[in-house]
């Protein structure tokens, strides 16, 4: 009796191993690979569209008829048995009704015209939209090796195209292999996204899965950790082979912080007494439809005492107010926990009552907070101002109304905007200086953040015009518009350890007649359309020069360096047709142009740089620049003095054409010839600095100095672009054209004893600066 229960007891257990087995194998046989439609290797027609997309965030689309992508050295196994292809597609002449065959997907090797191995039929699937997805599943031929990868679009008669497409996943079934399904995640959640093989798809023993942590706006990367939390890597990208071990990886991000820095503006001086907008002399409330007369007369109070600080207090609900009047020697201090906002839309009549008003004429409005004429003047105080954009951007959309900036100053000097945050504009937040005024300067901006949504019309976070000596200093930048944008007659702009999001990245112009000695450094932009772009036109320009960027990451930006004098689109005809016109006072001439020790990631491209015929970009220098774009290289038309040095490179995949797509382009005039990088694959052909930059000690002399007569020599090596001369507490004093001499004489005849420096620009872009001394 006992050997036989020991017996049963056995079968039983063979049993229940052997079912385990065949579950095993049922269950973990199955693999997928999913190639996102976006991400193909080169294509012919289609475009990269956001319809919906199931995943990867976006989808092809315009797929007509012998259309195709294609997905370069893709690997195939015997037990590949079908794709299983994500596809939208609308009632069109050919397919009318919901369920027609709109068209078919050809899946071929090695050519457009290659092995056929499996065939979609696409059927119509929305009667309204080309974004209600399906999916279609494909048997293929038993095929192995490594291939070129097609899908062409065939249209039915009448059609125009097949279909929208998300992505195409090859399914494998293999009984051989054990199977693990791949967990990645990000901590916190919502500050990055991880690019490479996705999560929750099941990968054979032995897959190399490569995964790439791409932080959020405002995000930086830390490093890999496992399920349990243990370190695996601080390197971005993780590659590893799949095993039971590792199928859980998680990237972590931080918060990204920068250093504080001082301004090199001169500040203003403002006395500390308070004038609160709630006491009784002045009324404001939180209750008030209109807080602009309460506002206004503490200004005014202030203003009339030899200045002062009118403080909006902290409140559980927002002062509404209309159009405020800055006056000289005033802070505005909006309080932490404190917001000013703006009244709401009316109809552009300033009706119904508690709506904002307009300026005088139906939809035209003033500034919210506006300033001409003034010194000493500040906003501060850690709170909110509120544009309460949303109605104002419908409006705009509908019928193109005109609609307030929140803050505005026109020709003023020793201004201070700190501390604040500003949300939901209707159009611009904040701007410096105005078009055809006098020159603003001393001027920072510090410890700003600007946000409106990506699809918020014009909501640009700054504007600079007319103005001279800005520091953007700790300022977090995402809006729908240009993250700055710097116009006519606008120098000495420096921008530092700033974060730019959503956006058109940091612009010059389109306005750009006499703007030069711009710096931006140590920032880092992420999810902007654009990351440096200098935009003009024929009779927008003149007198461009000296731009320095340095040290600044960039991530899931477009386009991250775009110079063109073309604005607002570059000729679709080839450069070499082009004419070369009459170069005119306000032809663009861009000119001195560094971009040094710069790292992009998951560009779309790698950049446009495209000049006139008659006045091309002169002088454009990648220091220590690593690329590394998705889709396609660098765009160079008619630029002079063109270099790559210091290992700068350009990284775009296989299939994607070359690095650098050039007509007269060249680092030497007339040697055809783009020096420091090889422009066909990308790679730094030298790691050391150029021959041109060796050659340029910039070397300069003042004699005598000091200084006990009237005037003074410099003495350089190269020539001389621009001298300028300023007194220690940062004000410009004089200003030369160096009318490109190796040797200038300067007239200081009335300068006061003491310390100078004095700034001198070359006409190879380098900048030296010395102290001068007068006695």
């Amino acid at each position: 009796m006992l050997k036989t229960r020991k017996k049963l007891e056995m079968k039983k257990q063979l049993f229940i191993s052997l079912l385990l087995m065949f579950v095993s194998a049922i269950g973990f046989s199955q693999t997928t690979q999913r190639l996102e439609a976006e991400n193909y290797s080169t294509y012919n027609g289609v475009s990269i569209e956001t319809n919906a997309a199931l995943s990867g965030g976006k989808n092809i689309g315009s797929c007509k008829n012998g259309y195709w992508v294609k997905f370069a050295a893709h690997a195939f196994s015997q037990y590949d048995t079908r794709f299983d292809i994500a596809a939208a597609s609308k009632t069109q002449t050919g397919s009318p009704t919901v369920g027609a065959l709109a068209g078919t997907v050809e899946i071929r090797i090695d050519a457009v015209t290659g092995t056929l191995i499996g065939t979609a039929n696409i059927n119509t699937t929305s009667t309204a939209n080309w974004t209600t997805y399906q999916t279609i599943s494909a048997t293929i031929a038993q095929t192995t090796g490594t291939h070129d990868l097609y899908f062409v679009f065939k249209p039915v008669a009448g059609n125009n195209y097949v279909g929208n497409f998300d992505y195409f996943e090859k399914v494998t079934n293999n009984p051989n292999v054990a199977i693990y399904t791949l967990t990645t995640n990000v901590s916190p959640a919502l500050t990055g996204t991880i690019i490479g093989n996705l999560s929750g798809t099941q990968y054979t023993e032995g897959t190399q899965i490569t995964v790439t942590a791409n932080p959020g706006y405002g995000y930086v990367f830390l490093r890999w950790e496992d399920a349990n939390g243990n370190l695996i890597s601080t390197n971005r990208t993780l590659s590893f082979a799949m095993t039971a071990a590792n199928t859980t990886c998680v990237a972590q991000f931080v918060a990204e912080t920068f250093p504080d820095v001082a301004t090199t503006q001169m500040l203003p001086n403002i006395p500390a007494t308070q004038y609160v907008i709630t006491e009784a002399v002045y009324g404001g409330s939180t209750a008030n439809l209109n807080n602009a007369t309460a506002i206004n007369a503490a200004i005014n109070a202030a203003n009339a005492a030899g200045g002062g600080t009118v403080v909006v207090p902290a409140a559980a609900a927002p002062f509404l107010s209309g159009p405020i009047t800055m006056k000289s020697n005033v802070n505005l201090q909006i309080s932490a926990g404190a917001t000013l906002q703006l009244m709401p839309y009316g109809n552009g009549n300033g009706v119904p009552a508690g709506s904002y008003p307009n300026s005088g004429t139906v939809d035209t409005y003033t500034t919210f907070i506006y300033g001409e004429n003034l010194t000493n003047i500040a906003i501060t105080g850690g709170g909110t101002i509120e544009g309460d954009g949303s109605a104002w951007w419908t409006a705009f959309d509908a019928t193109g109304i005109g609609r307030p900036g929140i803050i505005r100053f026109k020709a003023c000097n020793k201004v201070l905007v700190s501390d604040i945050t500003i949300h939901n504009a209707p159009n611009v937040s904040l701007t410096m200086g105005k078009s055809g005024s006098g020159r603003g300067g001393n001027g920072t901006i510090k410890n700003v953040t600007v946000m409106a949504p990506e699809t918020a019309p014009n909501t640009d976070a700054l504007d600079v015009w007319y103005w001279d000596g800005l520091d953007v200093l700790n300022c977090k930048f995402s809006v729908g518009d240009d993250d700055v944008a710097i116009d006519a007659n606008s120098q000495n702009i420096k921008i530092k350890n700033c974060a730019f999001g959503e956006g058109h990245g940091v612009s010059i112009g389109s306005y750009t007649s006499n703007v030069n000695n711009v710096f931006v450094d140590n920032c880092s932009f992420n999810g902007t359309s654009n990351g440096f772009r200098l935009k003009s036109a024929i009779d927008r320009g003149g007198n461009e020069t000296t731009f320095y960027y340095s040290n600044v990451t960039m991530e899931n930006v477009s386009t991250p360096f775009a110079i063109t004098s073309w604005y607002p689109k570059e000729p679709t005809a080839a450069p070499a047709t082009l004419v070369a016109g009459t170069v005119t006072g306000t032809t663009p001439t861009w000119k001195n142009i560094t971009f040094k020790n710069i790292t992009v990631n998951n560009s779309t491209n790698a950049g446009v740089l495209f000049g006139l015929p008659e006045s091309p970009i002169t002088n454009v220098v990648f220091d220590n620049v690593k690329i590394n774009a998705t889709a396609k290289g660098m765009v160079a038309n008619f630029v002079a003095g063109l270099v790559f040095q210091n290992c700068s490179s350009i990284t775009i995949p296989n299939g994607s054409g070359n690095a650098i797509i050039s007509y007269s382009a060249e680092s030497v005039s007339g040697s055809n010839i783009i020096n420091g990088i090889n422009t066909t694959t990308g790679a730094p052909t030298t790691c050391n600095l150029s021959v041109g930059d060796i050659s340029f000690t910039n070397k300069f002399s003042f004699y005598p100095n000091p200084v006990k007569g009237g005037n003074f020599t410099i003495s350089t090596d190269s020539g001389i672009e621009k001298i300028v001369i300023y007194n220690l507490s940062g004000t410009k004093i004089k200003e030369l054209n160096g009318n490109d001499l190796t040797q200038q004489t300067i007239d200081v005849e009335g300068f006061s004893t003491g310390c100078y420096l004095v700034q001198i620009m070359l006409d190879n872009g380098k900048i030296n600066t010395a102290k001068l001394i007068k006695e």
